[in-house]
């Protein structure tokens, strides 16, 4: 059985029960945010939401469509992506989105990462989106809103995820198993995404490379260039090379943000670099990161990295 406990979407359930209480669901719903945050699991509650028999305190997890749901086995819920989308994948969904329900008058049709579809696959979507059946609802989790169709956005009701507290982050990694302890310090050096906090610390590998962003973003405070070049010329893998540049804008973004925990290196970065270095920086590590798809030399661009980034510094 699936656990479909929320963490900190408290404004979220909020505003789709005043809408489905209303009256006023609308036919197509889209969560957007970073990964990791939640959206996969504010999909299951919605559809819950709009499935259960107890309207009256909907979503109420004890009725026979709220258990299926969450045992991950309603013949009405279809999950479109399976391992990836394929546009042979998306035309059987809109064929069954054709027919009538299997038990019942609804149907829900949920979206994961609807922004990995290619646009030919999302001109597919496109028509069963603009002329909904009254039998079928559609739901959206996206991380990037830019990589989706206008004419897809323009027909969906957007829901951006909120960012979780700290106390509520805290709270999902406990009930994930890890301990209350351990979770917050976890949440003080690596933010509050719960899905990348898990990510990180369940792969050894992430998490050597998080320690070394974590020296690059010191030695940036520092304004060590040396030092910088040093260890990023440890790494001749551009895979990881391109995971120490996107550990490091994690860590520079918090230093950004005024409501980040002032620890570590990001508390380093804060007191000794000013806001406009470090968003500057920020947009300097965009654009070496927009590079992964160039077949680059790993030791040639460990030695960019560290010169683009210190032409800020100087």
């Amino acid at each position: 059985m699936i656990d479909l406990t929320l963490f900190g979407k408290q404004s979220e359930t909020d505003r789709l029960k005043a809408l489905y209480n209303d009256g006023r669901m609308p036919h197509a719903i889209m969560f957007t945010g970073e990964k990791g945050t939640g959206k996969k699991m504010l999909a299951r509650w919605c559809a819950l939401l709009m499935l259960c028999e107890n309207s009256d305190k909907a979503p109420c997890m004890e009725c026979r469509n709220c258990t299926n749901i969450k045992n991950d086995d309603h013949p009405d819920v279809i999950f479109a992506k399976g391992e990836k989308y394929t546009a042979d994948g998306i035309r059987d969904i809109v064929q069954q989105t054709s027919l009538f329900p299997n038990d019942g008058d609804l149907r829900i049709v949920i979206f994961e990462d609807c922004d990995e579809m290619s646009e030919v696959q999302q001109n597919i979507l496109l028509k069963a989106i603009e002329e909904p059946s009254k039998y079928n609802r559609y739901i959206f989790t996206c991380k990037n809103t830019a990589s989706v169709l206008p004419t897809i956005k323009s027909r969906v009701v957007t829901i951006p995820v909120s960012e979780m507290t700290n106390h509520d982050c805290v709270s999902c990694l406990v009930a994930k198993g890890v301990p209350e302890q351990e979770a917050t310090k976890y949440v003080l050096k690596l933010g509050k995404n719960p899905g990348r906090i898990l990510d990180i610390i369940n792969d050894k590998k992430k998490v050597a490379l998080r320690e070394s962003a974590e020296r690059i973003a010191r030695c940036i405070a520092d304004e060590n260039e040396y030092e910088t070049a040093k260890e990023f010329s440890h790494y001749t893998d551009r895979e990881e090379l391109f995971g120490i540049l996107y550990a490091l804008y994690e860590i520079i973004g918090s230093a950004v943000r005024p409501d980040s925990a002032d620890e570590g290196a990001v508390k380093e970065l804060k007191e000794k670099l000013t806001f406009k270095k470090l968003y500057t920086l920020t947009e300097r590590i965009e654009e070496l990161t927009a590079l992964s798809d160039y077949n680059v030399n790993a030791k040639v661009f460990a030695a960019y990295c560290s010169s683009r980034l210190f032409e800020i510094i100087a």
